[in-house]
């Protein structure tokens, strides 16, 4: 009987907690996401067959600067926790017009690790190999993309906006084919700096790490309003968030091709 009341008060906690979080700090996207989520000539916007997610698909454009007709890593990105995930339409699309495949996650409850079978669902009805499948997110989404690449060994590539291994019991010291790399911002007063610098002893031998300047934790993507509870007020940015979700964009391009450009030197 103690066993079992201290679950359903564990389960009940949850819940009130889950309801303070729906009313207080579901954060909406922006009108700048929402004109992102238009087709256009390079990117072709549509919504999954299941619900689960938003999908944009590059179109054939030979002045995207595909090199002989390598197809590019597919990318699955997890929001932000409370983040509508249409806030990230933007730089979806972005990494869409250098020619990968973007599947983005619409979280249950806006809570990014109840998504980790609604990705699994996206990768499948994709037909794409799944070990292709570069795994993403923002901030909470970061954990989400980790767990998910911790459960599925077949996952090779990581990719953390504004987040780190923040789960104690991952730890990646021997993943030896799995590549990480990290984009946070100078002006991110959300993230844990002390908590970040502990998860790095737990990440592979070599990892990638870059940093925006100017930037803060609420500027990779498009959404309001930027801060969670107390104590998880942000900074101000000091860079627009276009040109902040830019750079972040290119920086992740460039990671993957280089990653990309790896394995086929190894392939070959």
């Amino acid at each position: 009987i103690y066993v079992g009341g201290l679950a359903f008060g564990g389960v009940l906690m949850f819940v009130l907690y889950a309801v303070y979080m729906q009313i207080n700090f579901r954060k909406h996207a922006t009108k700048e996401a929402l004109a992102a989520l238009c087709s256009d000539a390079e990117v072709q916007v549509v919504e999954s067959p299941t619900g689960y997610g938003t999908l944009f698909l590059p179109k054939a454009n030979d002045k995207r600067g595909d090199r002989e007709g390598i197809d590019l890593q597919p990318v699955l990105f997890f929001p932000g926790e409370m983040v509508e995930h249409h806030a990230y339409a933007a730089a979806m699309k972005g990494l869409a017009r250098r020619g990968h495949p973007v599947a983005l996650v619409k979280t249950p409850l806006r809570v990014p690790t109840l998504g980790l079978s609604r990705a699994f669902a996206l990768i499948r009805e994709s037909g794409l190999p799944k070990s292709r499948w570069v795994l993403a997110g923002h901030s909470l989404g970061a954990l989400a993309a980790a767990q998910f690449a911790e459960k599925h060994a077949w996952v090779r590539t990581v990719v953390f906006w504004a987040g780190y291994l923040n789960d104690t019991s991952i730890d990646w010291r021997r993943r030896k084919r799995l590549k990480v790399m990290m984009v946070q911002a100078t002006e991110d007063m959300i993230v844990d700096s002390q908590k970040f610098k502990e998860s790095l002893s737990r990440m592979p031998k070599s990892y990638d790490h870059y940093v925006i300047d100017g930037g803060n934790h609420s500027g990779f993507g498009y959404y309001e309003p930027k801060d969670g509870p107390p104590p998880y007020l942000d900074g101000n940015a000091l860079i627009s968030k276009k040109t902040q979700q830019r750079k972040a964009v290119e920086l992740t391009c460039t990671f993957l091709r280089d990653v990309q450009d790896h394995d086929c030197l190894h392939a070959g």
